[in-house]
């Protein structure tokens, strides 16, 4: 048997493989579906539990650094001037938040990322929401594999956020920001940069709006741009780029 021949049966072989799993997928989308989705509803219902809850006074430390392999992550505003963390999740996870050399360190120790097939395909982990109080400046560091991060409260200080897979979204950053995403969208509504600030994604769109004052450089490879209100007499530059998306500035 001649060497391209092997070649063509191996190919045969490997797509019949890939045809049987996709069958058996499909077959067990019909035969067992309401069984799949309970299995799913109640691994929704797991990852509702509350793995870890601490709250810490604000005097206690001076920055925050995040690092999980699958979070999304929340932002809310604090009520009683101390910062509040709650993690949901399932019951194999484990979380830990302890401050070291002035730094509240909030680590996933175990996460097993579940994968998805109703609704949406997506890896779904840990949630942490983390109350912050008004006039909350200390820096901020966030690194996560996959998931994505919401600010619902006001942010004004020093941000770096660093996303493989997930979407990044805010109501009102200042300060100096560093978003960058592998896969996913950036959108934020009130961008007060004081000091040179950058969004950048792989593959996704990037839209901010309300942006004054700032000098704005933006860059699509593959998508369109609506660039509006950039003022280059500003010394703080906002750089926005994205290979494979679209870009919008104050395009309100």
């Amino acid at each position: 048997m001649n060497k391209s021949k092997k070649i063509i049966i191996a190919l045969i072989a490997v797509l019949t493989a890939v045809a049987l799993f996709l069958l058996g997928v499909m077959s067990l989308f019909i035969v067992g579906g309401d069984k799949l989705e309970d299995m799913l509803d109640k691994r929704e219902d797991d990852l509702k539990t509350v793995v870890f809850q601490k709250e810490y006074s604000i005097n206690d430390f001076q920055n925050m650094k995040i690092d999980c392999g699958c979070a999304d992550v929340t932002f809310k505003p604090s009520q009683n001037g101390n910062v509040a963390v709650t993690v949901f999740g399932a019951n194999d996870n484990k979380f830990s938040g302890e401050i070291k050399d002035k730094t509240l360190e909030l680590n996933e120790i175990y996460g097993k990322a579940t994968f998805r097939w109703a609704r949406a395909i997506k890896f779904k982990g840990l949630h942490i929401v983390i109350k912050i109080p008004q006039g909350f400046d200390f820096p901020v560091d966030i690194n996560v594999n996959y998931g994505d991060i919401d600010f619902e409260t006001e942010y004004n200080s020093l941000l770096n956020v660093q996303i493989s897979t997930g979407d990044f979204e805010a109501i009102s950053l200042g300060g100096k920001f560093d978003i960058s995403t592998n896969t996913g969208d950036i959108s934020i509504k009130n961008a007060k940069p004081y000091e040179n600030s950058s969004l950048k994604t792989d593959t996704g769109d990037i839209e901010v709006d309300n942006v004054l004052n700032t000098r704005i450089i933006s860059e699509a490879d593959t998508g369109d741009e609506d660039v509006n209100g950039s003022d280059d007499s500003s010394g703080v530059t906002l750089t926005v780029t994205t290979d494979t998306g679209d870009i919008e500035v104050n395009d309100n």
